[in-house]
């Protein structure tokens, strides 16, 4: 994964100059998934234990 370089006092300032803001985006990974959203890795999670679980009981029987 690339991730972005840390800003640089002349990138700092550039920044400033040009009136460029920036924020911190959250990226979340469950089993070689990646999500913009925390709910939605859930979801994926919940499903996927749940898909697990009904495919060992199953097959036990």
């Amino acid at each position: 994964m690339i991730q972005d370089k840390q800003a640089t006092e002349e990138d700092l300032k550039l920044m400033s100059q040009f009136g460029i803001t920036h924020e911190r985006k959250s990226v979340y990974f469950y089993q070689g998934h990646k999500y913009d959203k925390l709910d939605d890795a859930i979801r994926y999670a919940r499903h996927s234990l749940a898909h697990t679980k009904s495919s060992a009981s199953a097959s036990t029987e």
